[in-house]
């Protein structure tokens, strides 16, 4: 059974299939944007509101693709979902490199810097320990808080339908250009092209560029492990939430990340990702690429979703 919206459901279903990724855009900075919005608008008239419902502005891919694949794929999409977020035997290695590639990164980049100056700005590192503690906590918080919000729509979504009509190249393009307004708030439009210094790059750059450059290779990087997982969702949510979590905790314990050093490595690295990622991406072949109706056949017979899912355990 489907979910029903409405009398005009038919004809929504029709619509959601046909522009699958029109949908869930729209869908998506409609629930993001305006919780913004609203959270903005209540905060400067009324002061802080008692529950911090701005936070829910991030699980607007989350709620978007789950009522797109509802609506369109019933309980077998949502099965598939489900298994995505939870298979991880058969893909062990490829999710263990998604969980360390940002922070291996990041400790590079932190740990040359050690080595050329010989000690850190304003670091923390003699309370490394509860430190170390913090950051298994944010991770794990981070899971949900960046992965699901996020990936569930992004990836569990988004890159399956741009995949079924593009290049995993383009593909990967339109999903650095989407993501990059999405992560916009909208008060900060008029601003959107306006050159300033940047945050977390060497230079001065619009904030739309800025996000821009950091997103492609990254974005490149997610879309070659998902395919190599065969679409694994568990593996998307690790490195989402392992890349905010490293960022902010070496920026915590080390304070090396608003140095120059760290700005300009980090570009020389992205300049790198972005070249060797596109290379491998352009070269995966698209036959060998997770489509969800391969995975819907495979796995729900007879479309018993939960017979399914006991048939094929963890």
């Amino acid at each position: 059974m489907k979910i029903m919206i409405s009398p005009y459901s038919t004809i929504l279903i029709g619509f959601f299939k046909k522009y699958p990724v029109l949908a869930y855009c729209f869908f998506t900075f409609l629930v993001t944007w305006g919780i913004k919005v609203l959270y903005a608008s209540i905060t400067m008239q009324y002061g802080m509101p008692a529950i911090n419902f701005g936070l829910l502005a991030s699980f607007g891919p989350f709620i978007s693709a789950i009522f797109l694949i509802g609506t369109t794929e019933g309980k077998e999409g949502l099965g598939v979902i489900y298994r995505s977020m939870t298979v991880w035997r058969d893909n062990v290695g490829w999710i263990v490199l998604a969980a360390l590639f940002e922070p291996i990164l990041f400790f590079s980049i932190t740990f040359v810097y050690r080595l050329y100056y010989g000690t850190f700005p304003e670091s923390t590192v003699g309370a490394l320990f509860p430190s170390i503690i913090s950051y298994i906590f944010t991770f794990v918080f981070g899971i949900i808080r960046w992965g699901l919000s996020e990936e569930i729509g992004w990836r569990g979504w988004m890159l399956p339908k741009l995949q079924e009509k593009f290049s995993t190249f383009n593909a990967s393009l339109i999903m650095s250009v989407v993501i990059t307004l999405w992560h916009i708030h909208p008060n900060s439009l008029p601003m959107i092209a306006v050159s300033k210094e940047s945050e977390y790059l060497i230079g001065f750059f619009p904030e739309a560029v800025e996000r821009l450059i950091i997103s492609i290779p990254f974005i490149l990087v997610m879309t070659y492990i998902y395919n190599k997982t065969n679409g694994s969702l568990l593996a998307m949510m690790l490195f989402h939430s392992a890349s905010n979590t490293s960022y902010f905790w070496i920026d915590e314990t080390f304070g090396v990340v608003k140095s120059d050093f760290f700005r300009i490595s980090f570009l020389g690295a992205i300049i790198i990702l972005t070249v060797v990622f596109s290379l491998l991406v352009i070269k995966q072949k698209k036959k060998a690429i997770f489509r969800r109706h391969n995975k819907l056949r495979n796995y729900f017979e007879e479309g018993n979703v939960f017979h399914a899912m006991c048939m094929h355990p963890n």
